[in-house]
């Protein structure tokens, strides 16, 4: 009796033991945020606010000081921006249009309240103004369109060549400033056969950027309303794709119209943790990403859009932060040499915004970070290959001494990459200059739809990354000497939509809620700070055309080439100052 009583106390005592380590280990964090309760982790949602108050619950168990308000760091973001139905409205003669089905503002679109009279409208075909040596196409040559809306073709005429000329003038937004620049009164988009096939209306909602101008879409069938000229625009679409010539003109059709955008703004965070140094200055950044998709749609970057499902994204992210979590874990009893800031982004998924707001509004000094990690879907390592890619090894020339190595110690093929910017919140730490490595273990046919589930997660490799990531960081907190930050140059890419341009070697401060371009930070012996340009400014002209955003500034900046000399407007201190700045 007493030996069965003694066998049934050790069973329970390893069950409980056991169920104390399963609480801790990667398996339950993913477990639980990947979990349809929390419904796809949405931004500013519910299930995003339960996913925060565990990892903030979680840092409390491992024993980390909680920064900002009690570890949440808040910010906004704009959860949709949609046309106010009864203040929206497009009129030609008798036609009214429908909304949403002829027609929709872009998101981007500044408001507009109709003239006393009906708005003159042009055709200007591409809206193009370009002036190189082997290209030259300028659609509002011997036109004036001043104070009039203008009719403007999406895509370019070569939209099947990978490689062609007119990718850098194809985009909506460099079009619209291209316009702007005319005088413009407002703008209208319409899509080629080749732009969209079935002439879909724009449903993105979330942008934050609010351009100079109204901008709206139309339905290819409404454009030829307003024309009347028997053409299709599928025709004038080959017209002008055969002749590769202008063809503008003045419509002798008027429109009425009227646009309000509703803006709807709500909170989200950043989860911040802290394990303190006994006696440093200096700080290492572990940090991942926890937002996901929600339940899917056109406007949420989900590769099935059509399919209103819970998108769980237990690779992307949870398995990130189930690694950074685990790295606390293992860190928590450990007396290390540097501070270590764990942090969870919040809004990665709409364009880094958690982890921009992070630099952008430090609660440490950034100077003191002397390195960052990231983990990015992780939860994929494969079981034959083992293959981890660790981007970023460029940034911070001695890692590539240690990582194979410790990659090797823990069963993994290591796989570097040099560049430090990324589709992932280390891209925001690595453009003010901060050193960062990210780990990643590759995209499948399940990223970015409902089917990425808990049951495909390797925990594992999982396991494995996290005790290199632990490592690592050991290893990086006992270094005497200061790690030292490296800027990488990518390779110029052929692919269609990308370009290398000048740059002044500034950091925006996408934060800051001003007129023009905040600058968050200034790169040491680049145009911007030989120039004279301080962190704080904020640029609002160059050559003596206005600065209203990222895009205004994108634009003008890539209208010039190396070498060139140019004047930059900025405030500063409540005073106008210009800056001479060679390229």
């Amino acid at each position: 009796m007493k030996k069965l009583l003694f066998l049934l106390i050790l069973i329970v005592s390893i069950t409980i033991n056991l169920e104390a380590d399963y609480l801790q280990l990667p398996d339950r964090h993913i477990h639980i945020l990947a979990a349809d309760s929390l419904e796809g982790r949405y931004p500013g949602s519910k299930g995003c606010d339960k996913a925060a108050n565990y990892i903030r619950e979680q840092f409390k168990n491992y024993n980390l000081e909680l920064l900002a308000d009690s570890a949440y760091q808040y910010f906004d973001i704009i959860a949709s921006v949609t046309p106010d139905t009864i203040k929206t409205e497009l009129a030609s003669k008798d036609l009214t249009y429908v909304l949403g089905k002829e027609y929709r503002p872009m998101s981007f679109s500044n408001d507009y309240k109709v003239q006393t009279e009906p708005q003159n409208i042009s055709f200007v075909g591409y809206g193009f103004d370009i002036d190189e040596d082997s290209l030259k196409w300028n659609d509002y040559t011997d036109i004036d369109v001043e104070n009039r809306w203008v009719i403007i073709l999406r895509g370019d005429p070569e939209m099947e060549k990978a490689s062609s000329p007119f990718v850098r003038y194809s985009n909506d937004m460099k079009k619209v400033l291209v316009a702007q620049d005319k005088g413009v009164a407002g703008v209208i988009l319409v899509s080629t056969v080749a732009y969209s096939e079935k002439d879909d209306l724009e449903t993105k909602d979330n942008e934050k950027i609010i351009c100079g101008l109204p901008v709206i879409q139309v339905t290819r069938e409404l454009a030829v309303s307003l024309i009347k000229n028997n053409k299709t625009i599928e025709k004038i679409e080959n017209e002008l794709n055969q002749s590769h010539r202008p063809n503008s003109f003045h419509i002798e059709n008027k429109i009425d119209v009227n646009i309000t955008m509703k803006r709807n703004k709500i909170k989200t965070k950043n989860v911040i943790g802290l394990q303190k140094a006994k006696d440093s200055e200096e700080y290492i950044v572990v940090g991942g990403h926890f937002d996901h998709l929600g339940y899917g749609g056109s406007h949420t970057g989900s590769l099935i859009p059509d399919t209103n499902a819970i998108h769980n994204g237990a690779d992307d992210n949870a398995s990130g932060i189930a690694a950074v979590l685990e790295i606390a874990r293992l860190l928590k009893d450990k007396q290390l040499d540097k501070n270590i800031i764990f942090v969870a982004f919040g809004a990665e998924e709409m364009g880094l915004i958690g982890s921009k707001y992070f630099v952008s509004n430090p609660i440490i000094d950034l100077d003191k970070i002397a390195l960052m990690l990231n983990f990015d879907m992780v939860g994929s390592l494969d079981v034959g290959d083992n293959i981890l890619t660790i981007g970023g090894v460029g940034t911070w020339k001695e890692s590539a001494d240690f990582l194979e190595k410790y990659a090797s110690n823990n069963q993994i093929k290591a796989e570097f990459k040099q560049e430090g910017f990324g589709p992932s919140d280390h891209a925001s730490f690595y453009s003010n200059n901060i050193p960062v490595l990210y780990f990643f273990t590759g995209t499948h046919d399940r990223y970015h739809k409902p089917i990425d589930d808990t049951k495909y997660i390797n925990f594992a490799g999982l396991k494995k990354i996290s005790k290199l990531g632990s490592e690592i960081v050991e290893k990086a907190s006992s270094r005497d000497t200061k790690i030292s930050f490296v800027e990488v140059i990518s390779p110029n890419s052929n692919t269609r939509r990308t370009r290398m341009i000048v740059t002044l070697g500034i950091v925006p401060d996408h934060g800051a809620e001003v007129k023009g371009l905040g600058v968050a930070g200034v790169r040491p012996n680049r145009p911007a700070s030989i120039g004279g340009m301080l962190k704080g400014d904020v640029i609002t002209a160059i050559n003596g055309k206005p600065i209203n955003n990222i895009y205004d500034y994108m634009h003008r900046l890539g209208s010039f080439e190396k070498g060139k000399r140019i004047n930059i407007e900025v405030q500063r201190d409540g005073k106008a100052i210009i800056l001479i700045i060679d390229l």
